[in-house]
């Protein structure tokens, strides 16, 4: 049972407050008493007792009134949270910890949820199953709706991505609000080619890799339109944080990132057509409820976590392979198609922005990391032992460059990391916001690509390195091995 105090409220925020208790208790099931007080005095025993949790109050409190608040809560055994207003923000602020203060600037209904949610709700909440029953049918009709095509559903599975061999994959990234994951669609060619003759209209021989990876990730984005209105309810509003496709080939992916995965399968004519969703709630800062991202300036590229994460490039394989590493051109990562052996994407997010690490390592590079790590010969090589050992370097990579991301004031969560490898080159493509480069490595004469980038606008832009890089003639170029 949790105690939410509303401190002096008028009307709108009574009627608010109510509404905004009703949502929680239907959709999560939790115990909350509401308390309406006059002053700080009436509900001081309540407070000091460690019995609040919340306390909301708008109107702006006197002097003698913002006294008494203060010693109540200096004296309280457990601190409450104190939701204000701007006015009552500027008088406590240098009073009451951060931690415990959080202003808003309207006291809706929405934003009391808000609230409510992210300060008593646990981190790591699992849905209520009812809503991927309602997912299942919104995948149904995006494709019903795009193709007039009719799949079949399978049964619903909850488990840990163990890894499976597609043709086509598409993964969108998500965060936001208390709730961040993935979610992938996998297909084969023959049924990605009849689903995209359907959608645009055209003739088999107009079909392009470009096109069918387009019509895979617009299928994978407005399938996770459904999942958005689903979580709408539940309060959660979800930005799209990454956009990755690979295909072309037959290749091994799987998803290493922490979560709760549930996979809904489908088939059309004995073809495969699968949904996954892996996702993570989490308890969101205060900072992040107060966030106003228009109060912020202009996209940057920082350089000082572009600096860290090509060193962090070098150490990490020169000490793992016992090889010298070195690295030479930058050049612009595009949306454009790129072709490699094997791709290995680490991707972190937060309300300040987003990041995306990833290393684009071509066969013979990815044969010869496995021969100085494993003792592998090229001929026992398995994509899975690529994905494997290709995604720890990376992993060891990123640790450390998400902790040099907190000194510099980013607060970034991982959302994704994910390792695709074929049997033979795939094309992949990258369409993120934000600004990407692509750096060239060698490992003594065998070459790999990282591709770094951010979309932010909370930087100082004191750090911000693009505009030098796309004033050179070379940048724009695509690197081609």
């Amino acid at each position: 049972m949790d105690d939410i105090i509303f401190l002096r409220p008028n009307e709108n925020l009574k009627e608010a407050g109510q509404n905004a208790i009703a949502k929680m208790k239907g959709i999560f099931s939790v115990e909350l008493n509401s308390h309406e007080f006059k002053n700080p005095t009436a509900c001081a025993e309540m407070i000091e007792r460690g019995l609040a949790k919340i306390i909301f109050c708008e109107d702006p409190l006197d002097k003698a009134n913002l006294n008494s608040l203060v010693g109540i809560f200096e004296r309280a055994k457990n601190k409450p949270i104190l939701v204000v207003s701007g006015d009552n923000f500027l008088a406590l602020k240098e009073m009451i910890p951060k931690t415990s203060l959080c202003k808003i600037t309207e006291f809706n209904r929405n934003s009391l949820f808000t609230c409510l949610r992210n300060f008593i709700v646990p981190p790591n909440q699992k849905l209520d199953v009812r809503y991927f029953q309602s997912m299942l049918n919104g995948v149904m009709e995006v494709i019903r709706d795009n193709t007039q095509e009719n799949l079949t559903p399978g049964k619903l599975f909850e488990g840990k991505d163990e890894g499976s061999s597609q043709e086509y994959s598409a993964v969108v990234a998500f965060c936001g609000d208390g709730f961040l994951g993935s979610a992938t669609v996998t297909t084969s060619d023959a049924l990605i080619h009849r689903l995209a003759l359907k959608m645009l209209g055209c003739e088999e021989n107009d079909l392009t890799q470009e096109l069918l990876e387009d019509v895979l990730l617009e299928l994978a984005n407005q399938i996770l339109g459904v999942v958005r209105a689903e979580l709408s309810e539940v309060g959660y509003e979800l930005k799209s944080s990454m956009q990755v496709v690979v295909g072309g080939s037959e290749h091994w992916g799987i998803s290493s990132s922490n979560g709760i995965y549930y996979t809904l399968p489908f088939t059309l004519d004995r073809e495969k057509f699968n949904f996954k969703l892996c996702y993570n709630t989490y308890r969101a800062s205060i900072s992040e409820i107060e966030h106003d991202s228009a109060g912020f300036g202009k996209p940057l590229l920082d350089i000082r976590m572009l600096n860290d994460i090509i060193e962090l490039v070098c150490t990490t394989f020169s000490s793992n392979l016992s090889l010298n590493v070195s690295w030479s051109l930058v050049n612009r990562q595009s949306m454009d198609l790129y072709e490699t052996h094997s791709i290995h994407l680490f991707h972190a997010s937060g309300f300040q922005g987003n990041i995306l690490a990833m290393l684009d390592i071509p066969y013979k590079t990815g044969c010869d990391i496995l021969k100085h790590m494993m003792g592998m010969e090229e001929e026992d090589v398995t994509a899975e032992m690529v994905n494997d050992t290709c995604g720890e370097l990376l992993n060891q990579i990123c640790g450390p460059l998400l902790a040099k991301c907190g000194e510099y004031g980013y607060k970034l969560q991982r959302v994704f990391h994910g390792d695709f490898a074929g049997k033979s080159n795939s094309k992949y493509t990258l369409k993120n916001p934000g600004y990407y480069l692509r750096v060239k490595f060698l490992i003594e004469d065998q070459p790999f690509f990282l591709c770094f980038g951010m979309d932010s606008r909370y930087g100082d832009s004191v750090f911000d390195v693009w505009d030098y890089y796309q004033s050179l003639p070379e940048f724009n170029k695509q690197q081609v091995e």
